[in-house]
């Protein structure tokens, strides 16, 4: 009571400072507007509460939210001032860059008439009590003035609508804190709309909500549940203090909190930002992202500003640590996965964090090998067909820095890797190879991967022995014929000829002729002619 005193005693004897405050809170409204609700769940969530009702009552045309939790907060003396007086938030022990305390002010917009019930008290705030403070404080000539000096209608009362509330007893006991809007009916439909847009995942990212639930005309529209989100997804966060020399002017200790959500198959279809809620900062990761960061007056945009450089430089770091640590048991992409972008963000690229992100890429050892360990970039093979193929026959430590076979879940085209082999390596490995259908796989996808700069020794005899480049090698003859030891001639195995034949779908009546005309880019190869035997 003694703070309405106060309010209108200022009020009285400055009506300029009435009307300054009166502004402030109508350019409040226009900042958060799209918000409202999203703004009173972070109210609820800052007073530590852990179960949160929202019910929508169409007939009686009543939105009410209702928090309470074992260590919630009601409204204290200087909450109620905190309302009555703008820019005078107690919201947090703790200041989090990015936190305001001004969204309450958002449903003004909404509103005909706002009760909160907490504490033992009951405050009620509406156009009809300021008018008549408004008529209370000036007299009819004073009422012209004001309105004069400001073109303002003789409908409009020059006070700012939660500065001067009704006070009453409050007998409620089942919630902390109880408030319910009257809102004007043209805005039933916003207010749908922001019920609808309530994503699950908010709770991911709130410090206190455990529940939440959400009624419209006694039907459960909506049910969360932060445990169960939690068999979900995984939470990453790091957290610490803002370098001291970009502090605000009034040199107040500042934090930041990060935190990014992945599901263990790194499916994600949300796209946007969080700042505790969305934002409509979009990104093309696998995982969602939460930061404290400074926003523009829509809360929808991130600032370009030297705090939001620092954070998403930790941001980075948040993503680097999680991504190492997926390099943890089984081998697998997931770290590139988790690391790799398609579409970057205008503003972030501006703000340096994909150079970052590049970065991280180039330097970590996080691209997976097939002998079962993770190299730098620089250190990687990639060739996905040899990769598949080494690891079908069980001969991975020939080529110790080969990539792992791709699994669909990364595009590997735009990193730049090195495709080249040693030609020793395809040598050894063909001479490990014993079954006929592992070489004639072998020799196919050789055929169909590397550019054919160099003829190697990858065709077998009847006997089953490597063919040198040295000899003479022909396709199988259709007779027996008797080569002495010391003639450098070699008839390819006639299975392995057969299985050449139906790996290169060749379909012809002069398949000998086909085959030698296709492996001789690759290999010492001849069709067989008697004469030329």
């Amino acid at each position: 009571m003694a703070e309405i005193t106060r309010r209108k005693e200022v009020y009285k004897k400055s009506p300029a400072d009435m009307v300054s405050a009166f502004n402030r809170e109508i350019e409040t409204e226009k900042e958060y507007n799209g918000r409202q609700l999203l703004e009173l769940l972070q109210n609820a969530d800052d007073e530590n509460s852990e179960e949160v009702y929202i019910e929508l009552d169409t007939e009686r045309a009543v939105l009410s939210i209702n928090n309470r939790g074992i260590n919630c907060s009601s409204f204290s003396a200087d909450g109620v001032r905190s309302l009555m007086i703008s820019n005078l938030s107690t919201k947090l022990s703790k200041k989090y860059i990015g936190n305001k305390g001004l969204g309450f002010r958002s449903i003004i917009s909404w509103s005909k008439h706002i009760s909160i019930r907490s504490n033992d008290l009951k405050l009620d705030f509406s156009n009809e009590v300021v008018n008549e403070i408004f008529n209370e404080l000036f007299s009819l000539e004073e009422r012209a003035a004001i309105r004069k000096a400001q073109n303002l209608p003789d409908s409009v009362c020059p006070i700012p609508f939660l500065s001067v509330p009704k006070i009453s007893d409050n007998n409620n006991q089942d919630w902390n804190t109880s408030i319910e809007i009257h809102y004007k009916v043209g805005f039933l439909s916003d207010i749908k709309k922001q019920i609808g847009e309530l994503k699950n995942e908010i709770l991911l990212f709130l410090n206190s909500i455990k529940t939440l639930t959400v009624i419209i005309d006694g039907e459960c529209v909506k049910s969360i549940n932060k445990e169960e989100l939690s068999k979900k997804w995984d939470v990453f966060e790091r957290k610490g203090s803002i370098p001291d020399e970009l502090w605000d002017k009034e040199n107040v200790e500042e934090f930041f909190d990060l935190k990014i959500a992945l599901q263990d198959n790194l499916s994600c279809d949300i796209r946007e930002v969080f700042a505790y809620f969305p934002t409509k900062l979009v990104v093309d990761f696998p995982f969602v992202i939460h930061g404290t960061f400074e926003l523009n007056s829509s809360r929808n945009e991130i600032n370009d500003s030297v705090k939001n450089r620092f954070i998403l430089k930790e941001l980075v770091n948040l993503i680097i640590d999680t991504a190492k640590s997926l390099t943890e048991g089984n081998i697998s992409y997931k770290a590139i996965e988790l690391l790799s972008y398609n579409s970057p963000n205008n503003i972030l690229m501006e703000l340096g964090f994909y150079d970052a992100i590049d970065e991280a890429i180039s330097s970590l050892e996080v691209f997976p090998c097939v002998d079962g360990t993770y190299r730098k970039k620089s250190d990687v093979i990639f060739i996905d067909a040899l990769a598949n193929f080494v690891c079908s026959i069980n001969q991975e430590l020939i080529f110790e820095n080969l990539l792992i076979p791709l699994d669909g879940t990364v595009n590997l085209s735009n990193f730049n890797l090195n495709g080249i082999v040693d030609t020793e390596k395809l040598k050894v490995l063909s001479e490990n190879i014993d079954d006929i259908e592992d070489r004639a796989s072998m020799i196919h996808m050789i055929y169909h991967t590397f550019k054919h700069e160099e003829k190697l020794e990858f065709l077998i005899d009847s006997s089953g022995s490597l063919i040198s480049l040295d000899d003479e090698v022909y396709t199988p003859s259709s007779v027996d014929i008797s080569i002495p030891d010391y003639v450098s001639i070699k008839f390819i195995h006639s299975d392995l000829f057969e299985l050449l034949i139906k790996k290169f779908e060749i379909d012809s009546n002069e398949k000998a002729r086909e085959l030698q005309r296709t492996l001789r880019l690759i290999t010492n190869i001849q069709q067989y002619q008697i004469v030329l035997v």
